[in-house]
C-alpha cells in the first residue's frame, strides 16, 4: 500500500509550519508599523485604492428608472 503524501498524513508538521508561519506574519507587520516612512506610503496607497473602488461602485451601479 502507498504512503500518503498530503498534509493529511502530517497533521502535525502542518499544523507547526502554519503557526510558525503566522508568528512570521504577525512579526512583520509590527516591523511595518513601526516605519513610519512606510506606514505614510501605506496610507497614501489605501487612500488612492478607495477611490479607486469607490469609482467602480460608482460605474457598476444599477441605473434606476424614474418614475412617472
Amino acid at each position: 500500500m502507498a504512503r500518503k503524501t498530503t498534509a493529511a498524513a502530517y497533521p502535525d508538521d502542518d499544523k507547526k509550519w502554519r503557526a510558525e508561519d503566522a508568528l512570521r506574519t504577525l512579526t512583520r507587520a509590527e516591523e511595518i508599523r513601526g516605519d513610519k516612512a512606510l506606514m505614510k506610503d501605506v496610507e497614501r496607497c489605501r487612500q488612492e485604492k478607495m477611490r479607486e473602488l469607490a469609482q467602480i461602485k460608482v460605474e457598476t451601479a444599477p441605473q434606476t428608472m424614474k418614475r412617472k
